[in-house]
């Protein structure tokens, strides 16, 4: 089925889940121009509400939900209502918007991804029977091929390594998640419109695969027929569908990279549906080694030179008995997959996780990170996207909240040294490694692994790794201050780049005038905004909303005063955690010259971002009097319940330096204090970068919360971690 979820007035969530042949009735129905947009129309009669499915209409009854949350003793804000295909939130207020529509309300919803033609894969019958046909010795040499392509794929051969997979894929579900893994880096690297396409195209016929393996209308028939003594269910079955759940958790993460709210609350139902999925797959194995007698011959899952290892999803609770029934990649499977969900899940923000939790799910990141070192340690197919997964965590993750850096270098260290043991000409292994490098604040060591990065990693076959190199490399110079080094790079993601041609454009821009060439930096301030128009799940990116309106505003100047942009650019980047401290100082002493020259000609928004870049820079040195003062000077000028009319312009200000205050208590000791703070940086909406400063204030957040006391910490339990 696909699903649609949209807003109606004050992000009240109304979803629907259609599947495709409705969807395309719908369309042909509503008679849409554009195929991002179809209009669903909600009908009502006798108090039911309905919607319309091919040319008549259909009512259907409403059936009461949450109530496991209810149960639970939790008052949702929102009560949620099960209409057949419609989930409404909140009742009472969609009554009456109804009231208001008369009979009918027509909503428009942006689906441009839902509307894509999936590519339909029908397998031959022969073909499924001799996938389960297969014994787990059989398997296993299968799985070989399949590890041949990672390691091809991981020493830059990727042309062969996706040939392989293409070729395996609508045989072997693996192979086939294996491909769409391919399609999705490629789409994460360059958010090309086509790259997203594609690797949407090939996590949807996955699933197409998976499911024709193994239905998965199945699994609560299996689990019933394993508790009543029937036959255990097959490697087979369990393999196919660990493959549709990846395949599902690739398509929740292309959801989360989306700059919209909408975006993550569907990858948040997305991944809850997926970790269901993989429980009950869980239970299946839990069932079978409880009512199967155990065989004194060598365990026949394990291929030659495989350890067995305790390898449940919850350390200890399988033993080497499991290799018996199932093959060393299908339990791997089953770690990977609940490890990668709950990592995803507790890195999304607060809102969504409480949403969430109003369906009775909580999610663990440390059961998370156990799941994925199993899967790395077991060296099976899925190790090399584990330890990508892990790195994303200590290595990524960190470098938008500097907080976390302390405790994520240690174990993104460990991890990179383990993956360049493994293969250490790995172009984007040598990626990896180059962040972690700067997390540490060694630019140096930074720039020569992206540069070995692109010298290895094959351009022709992988741009996209070449392309985030270059962004990368780019960003390395600025953080050395030396904005003309930057401008090729950028130069070339301008020419070569489909992501944000307006953001390329702009940094050029940027470089030049922090590097004192007015001209030049004019001509391509004007040219950014040829390029606007860059949308991601929908709707416009907001450093692109962020760009055009600073554009515009310095037009109206002509260009006289920009007061560091660049400088301003690193700082909402999150540059400064990661910048050698010696040019941090250099910073800090820029900003303090500008306030000091421009603070009575220039508007005064403008200079309290340079304010905020002083403070910032101050609390990165060390020197927490001069930060705190700057801080306190902010929010003090920019009372919250005035926020909005004071700044007029950078209303972005405020949230972020009540951020980095928060922050600036965690580090000097006051955790009450920088928890006080983060609650009330929580409040703030609809402003430049609001998802950015979201996903900060939760990776912070967690992190605050703990090194308080008890007490403190139950107050969040119902969020999760």
């Amino acid at each position: 089925k696909l699903q649609f979820l949209y807003f109606i007035e004050n992000s009240k969530y109304y979803m629907a889940e259609l599947d495709s042949r409705d969807a395309e009735l719908l369309k042909q129905a509503n008679n849409t121009q554009d195929e991002r947009l179809l209009k669903l129309t909600l009908t009502k009669k006798d108090g039911k509400i309905g919607w319309v499915r091919d040319v008549d209409t259909m009512m259907v009854d409403s059936v009461e939900a949450g109530s496991a949350a209810e149960e639970a003793g939790v008052k949702p804000k929102m009560r949620i209502l099960e209409v057949n295909d419609v989930i409404v939130a909140n009742d009472t207020e969609f009554s009456k918007e109804m009231a208001k529509a008369g009979d009918t309300l027509t909503l428009v919803m942006d689906i441009e991804e839902m509307l894509e033609q999936v590519e339909k894969i029908v397998l031959d019958k022969s073909v499924i029977e001799a996938a389960h046909a297969l014994s787990l010795e059989e398997q296993n040499k299968i799985d070989e091929r399949i590890q041949e392509g990672v390691n091809l794929f991981m020493n830059n051969e990727y042309a062969k390594a996706e040939a392989l997979y293409e070729e395996m894929s609508t045989k072997d579900p693996l192979a086939s998640v294996a491909w769409a893994t391919v399609g999705f880096l490629r789409a994460v690297m360059s958010f090309a419109p086509k790259d997203m396409k594609e690797a949407r195209r090939r996590i949807a016929r996955t699933q197409c695969i998976a499911n024709q393996i193994a239905p998965p209308v199945n699994i609560a028939s299996s689990i019933k027929s394993l508790w009543s003594g029937s036959k255990p269910v097959t490697n087979c079955y369990i393999r196919a569908r660990v493959a549709a759940t990846d395949a599902n958790l690739l398509k929740s993460i292309l959801l989360l990279t989306e700059d919209s709210i909408m975006s993550h609350v569907r990858a948040g139902i997305g991944l809850r549906r997926g970790y269901v999925d993989i429980e009950a797959l869980s239970k299946q194995v839990d069932s079978t080694l409880k009512k199967s007698k155990i065989p004194s011959t060598s365990p026949k899952g394990l291929p030659p030179g495989k350890t067995a290892t305790p390898a449940g999803p919850k350390l200890g609770q399988w033993g080497p008995e499991v290799y018996h029934f199932y093959e060393y990649n299908t339990i791997g499977g089953l770690q990977f997959g609940l490890g990668a969900i709950n990592c995803s899940l507790s890195a999304m923000p607060a809102r969504i996780l409480a949403l969430l939790s109003l369906f009775g799910f909580m999610c663990d990141r440390e059961t998370g990170f156990d799941n994925l070192n199993k899967a790395l340690e077991g060296g099976g197919c899925r190790s090399a996207v584990a330890g990508l997964f892990l790195t994303g965590f200590h290595g990524l993750l960190p470098s938008f909240a500097s907080v976390l850096t302390k405790d994520a270098i240690p174990k993104a260290d460990s991890l990179v040294e383990t993956m360049l043991k493994q293969h250490g000409n790995s172009a984007i292994y040598l990626w990896v490694a180059g962040r972690v490098a700067r997390l540490k604040r060694d630019v140096n060591a930074a720039t020569a692994n992206f540069q070995k990065a692109i010298s290895l990693g094959r351009k022709e076959e992988f741009i996209q790794l070449t392309h985030v190199s270059y962004y990368e490399l780019a960003w390395c110079h600025m953080y050395k201050l030396d904005f003309k080094a930057a401008i090729p790079f950028f130069e070339l993601l301008l020419k070569e780049s489909e992501w944000s041609k307006c953001f390329n454009c702009y940094a050029i821009a940027t470089c030049h005038d922090e590097a004192g060439d007015k001209a030049s930096a004019v001509k391509y301030y004007n040219q950014s905004l040829t390029y606007l128009g860059k949308k991601f799940g929908g709707r416009t990116i907001s450093v692109e909303q962020f760009i055009e309106r600073k554009v515009k505003m310095w037009t109206e100047t002509n260009f006289e005063k920009t007061l560091h942009p660049g400088i301003e650019l690193m700082m909402l980047f999150n540059a400064f955690s990661q910048m050698e401290l010696e040019k941090l100082k250099e910073v800090e002493n820029l900003a303090s010259k500008a306030i000091e020259t421009y603070k009575s000609t220039v508007d005064d928004e403008q200079i309290s971002i340079l304010e905020l870049i002083r403070a910032n820079t101050a609390k990165e040195t060390g020197d927490e009097d001069v930060a705190r003062a700057a801080y306190r000077d902010l929010t003090e000028k920019y009372p919250t319940k005035k926020w909005k009319k004071l700044l007029k312009t950078e209303s972005w200000i405020l949230p972020y330096a009540i951020f980095e205050y928060s922050c600036l208590h965690y580090t000097s000791g006051d955790f009450d204090a920088a928890v006080d703070l983060l609650g009330q940086a929580e409040k703030f909406k609809d402003f430049n970068f609001e998802m950015p400063l979201a996903l900060r204030l939760h990776l912070a957040k967690e992190l605050f919360l703990k090194a308080q006391p008890q007490k403190e910490k139950k107050k969040w339990g119902f969020f999760g971690r």
